[in-house]
């Protein structure tokens, strides 16, 4: 008994589903199942040998020496029928060139639609006049700040002797 508590403490501490079952058979035989199966069995395999020759199968009288006759003339006529995959094969492929038509008509029509403007006065008369004068602002007010840096630039005054020293310094000579 000491060695059953053992293997359920094991199995309680891998956490192990297992540890909560019941130690009981989970299948039953009826009483006086294994008493008889030696009758049945016996009886069984007595019929099996009591069965004549005529209840068995037989092969036809003259099978095998017309076996190889028949399978050449089976293969003969499987050759002269037509496949069936060619005419499947052939629609497939016109399927196909079908698609591929339709999908390079499709991207032409959108590719040579006149649907877009074609010229810059037409699409800016698409645009709205609050974006234009948004858009110009903005262009506006970067041009501003790059010129004030610019004259920031230019307006350091910076001597000749000033700029021959930062040269020899820097390996300019």
């Amino acid at each position: 008994m000491n060695k059953e508590n053992e293997i359920i403490a094991e199995l309680q501490s891998m956490e192990s589903p297992l540890a909560t079952m019941a130690r009981t058979m989970p299948y039953s035989v009826p009483k006086g199942y294994f008493s008889g199966l030696t009758a049945d069995i016996y009886n069984t395999v007595s019929q099996l040998q009591a069965t004549t020759d005529s209840d068995r199968k037989q092969v036809p009288e003259g099978y095998f020496e017309t076996l190889p006759e028949q399978m050449l003339l089976a293969a003969k006529q499987a050759d002269k029928k037509k496949p069936v995959l060619q005419p499947l094969f052939r629609q497939v492929r016109w399927a196909a060139a079908a698609i591929l038509i339709v999908c390079i008509g499709i991207g032409s029509y959108m590719t040579f639609d006149n649907a877009y403007p074609a010229n810059a006065e037409t699409m800016l008369a698409s645009v709205s006049q609050n974006e234009i004068t948004d858009y110009l602002q903005d262009i506006e007010r970067v041009e501003a700040e790059n010129i004030s840096d610019d004259v920031a630039l230019g307006s350091a005054q910076l001597d000749n002797d000033a700029i021959v020293e930062y040269l020899n310094e820097t390996g300019w000579e």
